[in-house]
């Protein structure tokens, strides 16, 4: 929570990536008895899932409304994750028990995992979900401000070939509608 929030605020926080790092990490998870780690890699039926399941909770285009402060934005992709009632699944999908090979995920796998967290009762188990969930969110404000990083200013004065030869083509459609050549 104080990470979520020291980004809210301005402050610098470690980036997150919603994906995983191609890096091995040896940082395991300790929840309810069991070690789990960060999936680093992954297959492509993991990353096609990956991505029908981000949809599927609404975010796969994480962008922040005009009117949204960063706070109202995380706020709503929390609630968009939570109320999906697939924030778990989610977590299935990234954390797999310790010393998995990324090729041995597997949908049921990720069912189990989702199914272990959604039973734990232990605080800091608990505890530790939210942070991991709220870390996963951190991605995608992360990949909002690079887009936003990258992105050309909204002036109207960069556009792009297509939208110039558009312009051109409806232009000369106009002129020829009203006899004009």
């Amino acid at each position: 929570m104080k990470r979520l929030r020291d980004f809210l605020r301005g402050r610098r926080a470690r980036k997150v990536s919603w994906r995983p790092s191609p890096q091995p990490t040896s940082d395991a998870i300790a929840l309810g008895g069991r070690r789990f780690v960060q999936l680093t890699e992954s297959t492509v039926e993991h990353d096609f899932r990956m991505m029908a399941l981000l949809r599927e909770v609404g975010l796969d285009r994480p962008m922040r409304l005009e009117d949204e402060t960063p706070a109202d934005y995380g706020g709503r992709l929390l609630r968009d994750l939570i109320s999906s009632d697939r924030a778990l699944d989610v977590l299935g999908h990234l954390l797999v028990p310790e010393g998995t090979s990324p090729r041995d995920w597997s949908v049921e796998m990720a069912k189990e995992t989702a199914a272990f967290l959604g039973g734990l009762v232990h605080p800091d188990d608990k505890q530790r979900i939210y942070a991991l969930t709220l870390e996963f969110l951190l991605g995608f404000f992360q990949l909002e401000l690079d887009s936003l990083r990258r992105s050309p200013p909204s002036s109207g004065r960069t556009r792009s070939r297509a939208d110039k030869k558009r312009k051109r083509v409806v232009k000369k459609v106009v002129r020829m509608g009203t006899g004009r050549t």
